[in-house]
């Protein structure tokens, strides 16, 4: 089947999220070509609750479910995907999210730029937040890139308490004047690309929460995929902690038991791939090795993983 040129699928997985509406609406309104935007939507709502009213003349396709009965992510992200149909990119956001006037051009102009068919555009997008009566605030970041850092606060490349490796952006200091820098950390609010990343490398449902961006960066690393950091994209993610009078749904606080019980044999799992170079399709591909990536990075990730779960558990 062939593709309809410069068409965008637009892939959302929602959780209870009482602003899902205003995010399509900001979507279509903002874009300069919204008859060539299809959104698909995998949405988690309860029976009492109507979380999308407006489906733009069936352009949003809707995958409905009652909670509580799927904990992964990863594997809400992939039946978001499954309503796609011939759009030629793929954007993958959450459903808290705001637009730039004419973000659709804008992202297929980088996108063609790069001059790469296996090119990801992806980075921690700047903020929006609520104000008093819910007026909408920017906070805009411009001509800066996201850099990752594993930190835990006292020094660089060591390790979060509580099973976790935690991606800190920081900005550039040196911001340059290109508009995109050569990354290989994919950020799970904000990845845009051609279909073939999004079908072809299905992100693994083992996943609960914590863990979906790095082993879908290694995934998409060893699979031969590139990713491009944005010096000013075109979107915004909401930062909550910010807002005024607001808050969201989540589903580790509604089923704190199943996404607990998640955490630690997702960690355990990437430690053992990272650690043995595991290729298969819920593990990593054979196109790039991961020492090319760690000398991207400038450490073994791999090393550094195992070395502090063999510590944290005497061994």
């Amino acid at each position: 089947m062939g593709t309809r040129p410069d068409t965008i699928y637009v892939t959302i997985a929602c959780y209870r999220d009482p602003v899902i509406q205003s995010t399509i609406d900001d979507l279509f309104c903002k874009a300069d070509n919204p008859s060539k935007i299809t959104v698909g939507v995998f949405l988690q709502q309860k029976a009492d609750e109507n979380l999308i009213t407006n489906t733009y003349g069936n352009r949003v396709r809707v995958d409905v479910q009652e909670p509580g009965q799927i904990f992964s992510v990863c594997q809400c992200r992939n039946r978001a995907m499954c309503p796609l149909y011939d759009e030629e990119y793929v954007l993958q956001i959450d459903s808290h999210t705001r637009f730039d006037q004419g973000w659709d051009t804008k992202l297929l102009d980088l996108h063609k730029s790069i001059n790469n068919e296996k090119a990801l555009i992806s980075v921690y997008l700047p903020e929006w937040y609520y104000m008093e009566n819910h007026t909408e605030a920017f906070i805009r970041r411009y001509k800066t890139f996201a850099r990752f850092v594993f930190n835990t606060g006292d020094s660089e490349k060591t390790f979060y308490q509580h099973h976790e490796l935690v991606p800190m952006p920081t900005n550039a200091l040196d911001a340059k004047e290109q508009e995109l820098e050569l990354g290989w950390y994919l950020c799970g609010h904000f990845i845009f690309g051609k279909r073939d990343f999004f079908t072809k490398i299905l992100q693994p449902e083992w996943v609960g929460f914590w863990g979906e961006e790095i082993i879908n960066s290694l995934r998409a690393y060893t699979a031969g995929w590139d990713v491009y950091n944005p010096a000013d994209p075109p979107l915004y993610h909401m930062n909550e902690s910010r807002s005024i009078d607001f808050s969201r749904p989540k589903l580790w606080i509604d089923y704190p038991q199943e996404h607990n019980d998640r955490r630690a044999p997702t960690t355990d799992r990437i430690i053992n791939i990272m650690k043995n170079n595991t290729i298969g399709p819920d593990a990593l591909f054979d196109v790039r090795p991961l020492s090319d990536l760690y000398k991207i990075v400038g450490c073994d990730l791999g090393e550094l993983f195992y070395s502090w779960y063999t510590n944290k558990n005497g061994n």
